[in-house]
């Protein structure tokens, strides 16, 4: 009985503390994009795809895309994220229309940075999307780190992308 209940209450601790079992082993690879001087770590069990300043990053249903740009001098974040917004907003078709744009300020890396976040929805209901996005600016780049994610919540793979946002470091 013992064993049974100590068995039960380890379950319940993986669970809860948001393990997924799509990487049983926690195997992690690691990538370094010595352009835009920072690194990363992801599942091993995520395909991983990179052209230039853009890493991509996909598992089945979710996908995580990081990129960056060099801006303008005197651009702002809250002038970039604001445009991003009207596109978003402007995104609507005859085959999806996008669902409640959300938008909140937090401090990622020592950086302000902006998070996005809406869903996309199938004409018929029978397809949505969700999307989140952070935006932060470090020296001269811009950097955006979408995440996607096919169902209801951000449930499924949310604790794989925490654990490569949280991996990103930057070098001098």
């Amino acid at each position: 009985m013992r064993n049974l209940l100590l068995s039960i209450m380890t379950c319940i601790c993986i669970v809860s503390s948001g393990c997924i079992m799509s990487n049983p082993l926690n195997i992690y690879h690691t990538f370094n994009n010595p352009l835009d001087n920072y690194s990363l770590q992801y599942p091993s069990d995520w395909k991983f795809d990179s052209s230039n300043t853009t890493v991509y990053l996909t598992n089945d249903g979710a996908e995580v895309k990081i990129q960056s740009e060099l801006i303008a001098p005197n651009t702002t974040l809250d002038d970039f994220v604001r445009q991003e917004v009207t596109d978003i907003n402007n995104s609507s078709t005859t085959y999806f229309k996008v669902g409640r744009i959300s938008q909140s300020d937090i401090t990622f890396k020592g950086l302000p940075t902006i998070i996005v976040k809406y869903s996309m929805y199938g004409i018929n209901d029978n397809y949505k999307m969700n999307y989140q996005s952070w935006y932060f600016i470090r020296g001269d780049r811009l950097y955006v780190v979408d995440y996607k994610e096919r169902g209801d919540y951000f449930t499924d793979f949310y604790p794989a992308v925490q654990k490569i946002l949280d991996s990103l470091t930057f070098n001098t």
